[in-house]
């Protein structure tokens, strides 16, 4: 008796492969039926603040250029927790954020924490992302970049 193994297993290869390639993923452009519907951009936010890699324990602040500030204080790994929001001037949150826009973006790339840390992250006018931290022993931040930070520090009422 002789069995017909191999023109069955190639039809069922056959078949597998046609049935795989309907199911192809979208790898392209959106469409625009989907990507012209208005989008609500979030504004852009300074966010600064310091921590302990230590303990865990990270207090954040985010400016937005509109002038709410809003404060949040807890462990990294908590993803508990709510923000306190404040008001500061419109003034004097948008000069800090001309002062970020001052920042030399290209040499900006201190990624340093210590113990205890300090951060400043946002993005440029042009939506590049930055980060800086510093805190490490012997690593400091570029003089302009802890001068803003601690522009930023002045805005947090002392009652909080």
């Amino acid at each position: 008796m002789k069995t017909h193994f191999a023109p069955s297993l190639l039809l069922t290869s056959g078949l597998l492969t046609l049935f795989s390639a309907c199911q192809r993923s979208f790898s392209g452009p959106t469409p625009p039926s989907i990507s012209s519907a208005p989008v609500a951009s979030a504004p852009r936010t300074l966010r600064f603040g310091s921590g302990s890699t230590y303990t865990g324990y990270e207090e954040v602040y985010a400016l937005q250029a509109n002038g709410r500030l809003a404060h949040k204080q807890g462990f990294v790994s908590s993803k508990a927790g709510s923000w306190t929001t404040l008001k500061v001037p419109s003034g004097q949150a948008r000069a800090c954020f001309r002062r970020f826009d001052s920042l030399p973006i290209d040499s900006l790339c201190v990624e340093a924490s210590g113990n205890h840390y300090y951060f400043l992250e946002s993005q440029t006018a042009s939506g590049q992302p930055v980060r800086v931290v510093w805190g490490a022993h012997g690593a400091t931040a570029p003089r302009c970049v802890r001068t803003l930070h601690q522009q930023l520090q002045e805005l947090v009422p002392l009652t909080l």
